[in-house]
């Protein structure tokens, strides 16, 4: 029995991670040529962004005015919106559009949010901003 879990492990070692030919090569071989690279530390800074603004918003939630429930709710509901209007968008626009209308909706919301002192009399304009910030971070 022993036996046959050893030849089933053998047959796994090095075929769970594979490496596409041509991708580790070049002189400098930092980590992989240029054009892979560039997209890794493109993708890791969308993705750093993405999840800081993510959990910013959600921490900035409870001290929007309104009930602590009704923010979380209205932030849920605002982030099952971006889902579907992304899963819409993502067939249509691909994924370089569908991220860059997204990061630009965030961008609003958040630049909406720097000038809120200006609104400060409105808790429903406030209210509005998170809930559009939400959306396009929820979007990327």
């Amino acid at each position: 029995m022993e036996d046959h879990d050893d030849e089933d492990a053998n047959d796994l070692i090095g075929s769970i991670v594979e490496v596409a030919e041509g991708v580790m090569v070049g002189k400098n071989n930092l980590l992989c040529e240029g054009t892979v690279r560039c997209n890794l530390l493109v993708m890791i800074w969308m993705w750093s962004a993405t999840t800081f603004n993510l959990y910013n918003i959600n921490f900035f939630l409870k001290y929007v005015d309104g009930g602590v429930f009704i923010n979380f709710t209205m932030a849920g509901a605002a982030e099952i919106a971006a889902n579907v209007f992304i899963g819409i968008m993502f067939p249509k626009f691909g994924v370089k559009w569908s991220f860059f209308i997204g990061y630009i909706v965030a961008t609003a919301g958040g630049v909406c949010l720097i000038f809120m002192n200006k609104f400060a009399d409105s808790a429903f304009l406030i209210a509005m901003f998170v809930l559009l910030a939400k959306f396009g971070i929820s979007m990327a």
